[in-house]
């Protein structure tokens, strides 16, 4: 069976924080099967993000450290 998907997104800057954005809709279904919110703060060395997905029938959270550099140190 073939599936077709409608992916949307986008971001944008307030300063330090950014905002990113994202829908995933399964057309044949007439349905959203993905939405994500991300908050994302950036210091001079390290920044933190925390985020929110919401699928059709569960959700998820999570906080992301990253040291710029050296990588993520922790995902939760």
């Amino acid at each position: 069976s073939s599936q077709d998907f409608l992916d949307l997104g986008g971001n944008f800057s307030l300063g330090r924080f950014d905002v990113l954005l994202r829908s995933r809709y399964n057309v044949a279904e007439n349905t959203f099967v993905e939405n994500r919110i991300d908050l994302k703060y950036a210091s001079q060395c390290w920044d933190v993000t925390l985020g929110y997905v919401h699928w059709t029938e569960t959700y998820e959270y999570s906080l992301l450290f990253s040291l710029k550099g050296i990588g993520t140190i922790v995902k939760l």
